[in-house]
């Protein structure tokens, strides 16, 4: 579609937040961004089976005007740090429900906060249910308390102190039982009266400040892996836990974190891996391996477009290489070419070097790539204009973050 039809189009009104919802679910055809003016193109309307295309305009003012503090959309950012996009999932909507997938994701995170699955000894266990009981019985001060778990702790159990801190105030104001503080802390398995919310609640309070080594996390999920008899098991009894579904948290927070080939390799290992996973694991694999944004994923990505037991993921594929291709001008999924070969002209088109990636990425439609540049802005001292816009960005996540602020 070239300009002279797009003008030809009827003109749809839309606002700022339906433009944000509809260029996620790709019911944008067309657009462009002009940093100063705003983003112009061509929208699917109407009837979800028949839709017709036309076209809209939206001006910077309105993005500006938009109140994206009341959109949960732009409070997920980008980090450096493992805990803190654990944090964003665990913090999102999606889990804030009871589920069983959802109490399966929780354990996942305190195993990655413990830094082992194993109990505490014995001793110390139950040295730390003394420790509980004095603070209960307001018998020891919340700080010191803090100081003689830490001090029980095995060597191999990291953030003991994060996450006696998130523990010692729900025990002294009754919220918490030190039984099940104890269980949270040195057990295996949490103990089933502590109920979701609490769980959720301690987690969120202790990630921030704990320390956990990406290498670490991609480890566990290596380890997590469903193998053939693994699938096996699910194919015989249908349960999703035999194929290890909690790891859809760490997929997700790798996705919020910046751009790590190690994080790359490891969601590209559970795309490949698609024999024995189950479809829906795949799909948030290949979402997040697009919002991770290393450029190598392109070339992963667009041979899998032909391949049959990738067929069911065709949908995801193209999204994840609209959003990693796209820069100034939404890249679109297929139209009327197959797939892969519509792909393949538009990988020949793109940037090849890692700075020209920046800067195509920098001028982006989607502003969570823009984000990215803004986080990276003092590695590219050259990029001038580039840091101009992005410290004038209509969107303020991303506005803060290239003026060096913390939201």
């Amino acid at each position: 579609m070239d300009d002279t039809t797009e003008a030809g189009l009827p003109p749809a009104y839309i606002s700022i937040r339906g433009f944000w919802e509809r260029l996620t679910s790709q019911e944008v055809v067309r657009v462009r961004r002009d940093f100063g003016q705003g983003y112009t193109g061509v929208v699917l309307w109407g009837d979800s089976l028949l839709p017709e295309d036309r076209r809209f305009e939206l001006t910077r003012a309105e993005f500006l005007d938009y109140e994206y503090d009341q959109d949960l959309g732009f409070s997920v950012g980008v980090s450096d740090r493992l805990p803190p996009a654990l944090v964003w999932v665990i913090g999102a909507p999606p889990m804030e429900n009871e589920t069983v997938p959802n109490t399966d994701q929780l354990e996942l995170a305190r195993r990655l906060l413990r830094g082992s699955p194993a109990p505490w000894p014995w001793e110390s266990r139950s040295a730390a249910e003394r420790v509980l009981w004095n603070l209960a019985e307001r018998k020891t001060t919340p700080p010191l308390a803090v100081l003689e778990l830490c001090a029980l702790a095995p060597a191999t159990h990291t953030n003991t102190a994060p996450l006696s801190r998130a523990l010692v105030p729900a025990v002294t104001e009754g919220r918490l039982g030190r039984y099940e503080a104890i269980g949270l802390l040195a057990d295996s398995l949490v103990p089933d009266r502590i109920t979701y919310d609490t769980r959720r609640e301690i987690l969120l309070s202790a990630l921030p400040d704990a320390e956990i080594p990406l290498d670490a996390a991609i480890l566990l999920l290596r380890e997590l892996h469903p193998t053939a008899g693994d699938h096996e098991s699910y194919t015989s009894t249908g349960q999703v836990s035999a194929l290890h579904a909690e790891r859809e948290l760490l997929l997700k927070a790798l996705a919020l974190l910046t751009t790590d080939a190690r994080a790359v390799e490891a969601l590209r290992a559970v795309i490949d891996n698609e024999a024995r996973e189950d479809a829906f694991t795949v799909k948030v694999a290949i979402w997040a391996l697009g919002r991770q944004n290393g450029k190598s994923a392109i070339g992963h990505l667009i041979p899998l477009l032909d391949q049959p037991q990738y067929r069911i993921y065709r949908t995801e594929i193209e999204e994840a290489l609209s959003f990693l291709c796209s820069g100034a001008e939404l890249v679109p999924k297929a139209q009327e070419e197959e797939e892969k070969e519509y792909w393949t002209k538009v990988s020949l088109r793109l940037p090849t070097d890692a700075e020209a990636w920046w800067r195509h990425d920098a001028e982006s439609v989607f502003w969570e790539k823009r984000l990215r540049c803004a986080r990276t802005l003092d590695r590219h001292p050259g990029a001038v204009d580039h840091a101009v816009r992005l410290q004038d960005d209509e969107v303020p996540v991303v506005r803060v973050a290239a003026r060096g602020l913390t939201p």
